[in-house]
């Protein structure tokens, strides 16, 4: 597969030890038609405008956030770990530590040394010392003083037990209690009915939801939502068009919604979201063919 479909390059490229060296890289198919023809001889895809299927416009918004000196000094720990061992199980944790990290240092769950001077924060500050979920916060207050009536939602798969910090953060700033819900592992399959179905009530108090990944799935939440606040993305690309699609969907009152992700600068957050860049295009390419054009990518 490889030697007949996969272009195959050398690139510089930077290693877990901030190294600049080669890589073999895969960047795009070649004989696209022909990987084209084999797939469709088994799927016949077809996508919403070809179904009729009418969607609110989406319009996707990055936002590049800075770091703080202390999830810096975390960064530089962790990463120090990653590079300087052969365990796996330090290789994981080290990871899992990053990317919790640049939601809130106060999710790391690591004991470090008085020497390392990183102090972490206790779990009531989860919002206060984290530069992404002040941002989405904030955000979602001012969205809602200027149109209460619309939906939002807080994609937060990690933090569970620990998001109710984020609702107290939204209370204190002045919207209602009431107008705040979480469904998370804990919420049973009633509850999870009632607060969806309030969440899509346009008259409905509720218009605020802290999900976690129990809603990345086979719910329904397009009543009336009008943004969409990814605080993580997982490993596989497939995972955030998912969570897009609980609100990017036909039956929504709003006619453009907002999906956002909010980014930390030289970080995880950063190398993930390139990736799922990369793979959902080369995805995308499979299924560009619709009969009416050509690939002309290796014309000479």
């Amino acid at each position: 597969f490889l030697s007949e479909f996969a272009e195959i390059k050398i690139e510089w490229t930077v290693n877990n030890k901030n190294e600049l060296v080669q890589k073999t890289v895969m960047k795009n198919f070649r004989s696209l038609y022909s990987l084209q023809q084999i797939i469709q001889n088994y799927i016949d895809k077809v996508d919403a405008d070809e179904a009729n299927i009418k969607r609110p416009e989406k319009e996707t918004h990055v936002l590049k956030i800075e770091m703080t000196d202390l999830q810096q000094k975390i960064c530089e720990r962790e990463i120090s770990r990653i590079a300087f061992t052969r365990s796996l199980g330090d290789i994981f944790k080290g990871m899992n530590n990053l990317r919790m990290n640049m939601i809130s240092p106060a999710l790391v769950k690591e004991k470090y040394s008085a020497k390392e001077g990183i102090k972490i924060p206790n779990i009531e500050k989860m919002v206060d010392c984290s530069p992404k979920l002040q941002t989405v916060c904030n955000t979602v207050v001012e969205v809602y003083q200027k149109r209460s009536e619309c939906g939002q939602i807080i994609y937060l798969p990690r933090g569970v037990k620990e998001s109710n910090s984020v609702k107290h953060y939204l209370i204190s700033k002045g919207i209602p209690q009431k107008a705040v819900a979480m469904i998370n592992s804990g919420t049973t399959e009633l509850q999870k009915q009632r607060i969806t179905s309030a969440f899509n009530n346009p008259s409905n108090i509720l218009k605020v939801l802290i999900g976690s990944e129990s809603i990345s799935e086979g719910v329904d939440l397009n009543g009336n939502t009008l943004v969409l606040y990814n605080c993580m993305l997982g490993w596989n690309p497939t995972e955030p068009i998912q969570v897009e699609g609980r609100i990017w969907r036909q039956g929504n009152r709003q006619k453009k919604i907002h999906i956002v992700y909010p980014l930390m600068y030289n970080s995880i957050d950063s190398l993930i979201y390139q990736k799922h860049d990369e793979k959902v295009s080369r995805i995308d390419a499979l299924w560009s063919y619709r009969g009416d054009r050509l690939n002309v990518e290796e014309i000479n």
